[in-house]
């Protein structure tokens, strides 16, 4: 992942992350999770499609502009995050340590998911 991380500071340092300034913070441990999870051998990645039905103009209203599929239903972090938790809680009732993000943790998801092929990144 040394190039993801390589292309992320870039990135940092371009300051394309706009005014989402949290980035810049722990991106020693994103890019190199041994750091803050010493005990973890694996990375268990889950994809969720977020190809939703159009929903139409609100109730006695305009749809004005453009508006991302998975922004058209309840926020993708609470849906995914209860199913997460609910994981993280088996695989820790059978006695292994666990801990769950949903694209919000140090963990780079986008170059974890490229490395055996079911992610990209690209443009």
């Amino acid at each position: 992942m040394a190039g993801a991380e390589a292309r992320f500071r870039r990135w940092l340092a371009e300051g394309q992350h706009g005014g989402m300034a949290y980035l810049e913070r722990g991106v020693a441990e994103r890019f190199h999770p041994q750091r803050r999870f010493p005990w973890a051998r694996s990375a268990l990645l889950l994809l969720a499609p977020y190809a939703y039905e159009d929903p139409g103009a609100p109730p006695g209203g305009l749809r004005v502009g453009r508006v991302a599929r998975y922004a058209w239903v309840r926020d993708y972090h609470l849906l995914l995050g209860d199913e997460l938790r609910r994981l993280e809680a088996l695989v820790q009732g059978l006695g292994l340590p666990a801990k769950g993000y949903v694209d919000h943790g140090p963990l780079p998801e986008r170059p974890l998911a490229a490395l055996p092929g079911v992610g990209w990144i690209g443009t």
